[in-house]
C-alpha cells in the first residue's frame, strides 16, 4: 500500500511546544528522535550495549543495514539522563519499562499534536540537510565493517 508523501514540515516552534509539554522521560524518546533521526522501532529496542565510544550503532530494523550516530553534547545529554532512570538494559524507558507501540502512541496523542513521529525524522534529516547543525552526522557501515 502506497501513501501519498508528507509535505508538511513540522516546525521548530510545533516541537518545542511539544517537547516542552512532554513528560521527561517522553522528552527524552523525542529528543533522540530529532538528534538520531532513527526509526520509532529503532528508538523502543535501543539498548545500553548499543552505545559506544564512537556513538550509537543500531542495526536499522528496516533495511538491516548497520548505522553509527555519533555523539554530540545534546545527544550524549539525553541518553545519559535518559539511563539514569533505569538500570536495566534499555536506553529509553517509561514508568513501566521499554516503550511500547502504544506506549508511544498514547503520549503521542496526550500531547494533543498534529503530526507523527516519522515527521520529527523527517524534520531532522531536513534541518541537518539545510547546514542546522541538529542532527549529528552519521556514516553508515557495510557487514564487513568498512565505512562508507
Amino acid at each position: 500500500n502506497r501513501e501519498a508523501p508528507r509535505r508538511r514540515y513540522l516546525t521548530h516552534d510545533e516541537f518545542l511546544a511539544a517537547f516542552n509539554r512532554a513528560p521527561e522521560p517522553f522528552q527524552d524518546f523525542l529528543a533522540l528522535a530529532y538528534l538520531t533521526g532513527l526509526r520509532q522501532k529503532d528508538l523502543r529496542e535501543l539498548r545500553r550495549e548499543q552505545l559506544t565510544a564512537e556513538g550509537i550503532v543500531v542495526d536499522e530494523s528496516k533495511t538491516g543495514k548497520r548505522r553509527v550516530v555519533e555523539w554530540s553534547d545534546a545527544l550524549r545529554w539525553f541518553v545519559e539522563r535518559a539511563c539514569s532512570r533505569s538500570d536495566g538494559p534499555y536506553v529509553l524507558t517509561g514508568r513501566n519499562g521499554p516503550w511500547g507501540e502504544w506506549a508511544v502512541q498514547s503520549a503521542m496523542r496526550r500531547l494533543g499534536v498534529e503530526w507523527t513521529l516519522h515527521q520529527v525524522r523527517h524534520k531532522a534529516e531536513t534541518d541537518h540537510r539545510q547546514g542546522m547543525g541538529l542532527l549529528p552526522l552519521y556514516r553508515r557501515i557495510t557487514r564487513h565493517g568498512a565505512t562508507r
